[in-house]
């Protein structure tokens, strides 16, 4: 009789915790982070309205992750939701497996992060391309720079384009299958008008140039220390003839194909020589720019603000030097600015983001002479200028002598930029391309004729 107790005793904690096992393993599929082994399937599953998932890549000063946080403002009352992840951060991974337990409209990123994750077991999966959710990856810069970003893909990737100069070159040079789009963008950091002080702007603001500097002569001298011979040549003319051509839109891909086709070299088509030039080139010019523009600012009374300037001597100049480049931080220097002072990256099309910013914030902008700006003020003359000393000049000068005018002239640029650049076509831009992506990938949609091919 104490046996057959002692056995059923024995029998019923074995079963219990035989229970209690598959009830851990249950637990551990849904919560487990990604592994070798883990039993978790990732993949996102698509619906149109449903959450955005977005992943902020690290930058300098936190400046990508601002940028998407902005760019998905517009959506906040057409998604069920958005999520950040931060990539820089740990246990982003497990945000991500918790975020797909819901249905997803698109997922976005600046170059493609979070495409593809690497599991602990080495794999590398696309979570997104199953279940047909769009992926757009915005870019802000020339292709020629890191350009296998922009040609590996996946049938649901979307290049995302902020200037049509950027948009062109992939299209016209890369000959990538891949669903692209210039998108229409919209303001920055925007403020109502009623927040700002411009009395206090125009008695004590100050002029800021926010941007991180780089030496031209140094990029010169690495070409003549570590390229072959014939390649520096190439890039040291070219150098020399674009130093005349800052003001005006260049072809660079066929400034480099003519250059060598001078020497009875022809290399149309090997994209790797001619992209590496073609991102040396552009960062040239911008490197000129920025440093033309920061040796006039020298002599004034403004702040350059940025990394990268260890190269300018500031040692009793009037200008003050801030080696800040936090994009947090600089919101309200923006906001207390006379005005701002950019230059675009070699794009004349669309305007620089730290316009979006400052027209977003009511802050007055000078930049460079650009089509936009020609094709859409009436007073484009009073804030734009050529990249030669003497017109960069008139601008600062007018800018300190004229204060008051220069905030009300801030203030009629933020009402044509609002006009100009519009939520709603930003917003129908984006989906446009979301819902392309999602025909191309889905299945035959109900209804179609079937003697229609797809």
């Amino acid at each position: 009789m104490m046996a057959s107790i002692v056995y059923h005793y024995a029998f019923w904690i074995y079963s219990l915790l035989i229970m209690l096992i598959r009830l851990l393993k249950e637990i551990f599929k849904a919560n487990a982070p990604m592994g070798a082994g883990s039993p978790f399937v990732l993949r996102a599953e698509y619906q149109r309205g449903a959450q955005i998932i977005a992943f902020a890549a690290p930058s300098q000063g936190g400046a990508l992750k601002s940028h998407l946080l902005e760019n998905l403002k517009p959506f906040e009352d057409l998604a069920k939701s958005t999520v950040i992840i931060d990539l820089s951060q740990d246990g982003w991974l497990d945000e991500l497996i918790v975020a797909l337990r819901e249905p997803v409209w698109f997922a976005v990123s600046h170059f493609g992060a979070g495409e593809v994750v690497s599991l602990a077991d080495g794999q590398v999966i696309n979570p997104w391309l199953d279940g047909c959710v769009p992926f757009l990856r915005i870019y802000g810069d020339l292709p020629a720079y890191f350009p296998f970003r922009h040609l590996q893909g996946f049938n649901n990737s979307v290049n995302v384009y902020a200037h049509p100069e950027h948009y062109d070159f992939f299209v016209k040079r890369m000959s990538a299958p891949i669903l692209s789009m210039c998108m229409d963008t919209c303001l920055f950091d925007e403020r109502p008008e009623s927040d700002v002080d411009f009395l206090k702007k125009a008695k004590h603001g100050k002029l800021i140039f926010l941007k991180n500097g780089n030496s031209p002569v140094a990029l010169k001298s690495y070409w003549l220390r570590h390229l072959p011979k014939k390649i520096s040549t190439v890039l040291m003319l070219l150098a020399e003839s674009l130093d005349g051509a800052l003001d005006v839109s260049v072809d660079l891909y066929e400034c480099v194909c003519d250059a060598f086709a001078e020497s009875k070299i022809s290399i149309h088509n090997n994209h790797k020589l001619i992209f590496f030039m073609c991102a040396q080139l552009d960062d040239y010019m911008r490197r000129v720019k920025s440093n033309m523009l920061a040796n006039v600012l020298l002599d004034y009374p403004v702040v350059i603000r940025g990394a990268n300037w260890s190269h300018v001597d500031f040692s009793g100049k009037s200008a003050i030097y801030d080696p800040g480049c936090d994009y947090e931080g600089s919101r309200s220097l923006i906001d207390d600015a006379l005005a701002i002072v950019d230059m675009s990256p070699n794009v004349l099309k669309a305007p620089h983001d730290r316009v979006l910013r400052a027209a977003g914030r009511y802050t007055t902008f000078f930049s460079n002479k650009q089509d936009f700006y020609l094709d859409n003020f009436c007073f484009h003359e009073k804030f734009t200028f050529n990249f030669d000393v003497e017109s960069i000049r008139e601008r600062i000068e007018y800018a300190l002598l004229n204060a008051q005018d220069v905030v009300e002239m801030g203030r009629e640029q933020a009402i044509t930029m609002r006009k100009l650049l519009t939520t709603r076509d930003y917003v129908e831009g984006i989906l446009g391309a979301v819902d392309t992506s999602v025909m191309i990938n889905s299945a035959r949609p109900v209804g179609t004729q079937d003697f229609v091919l797809y």
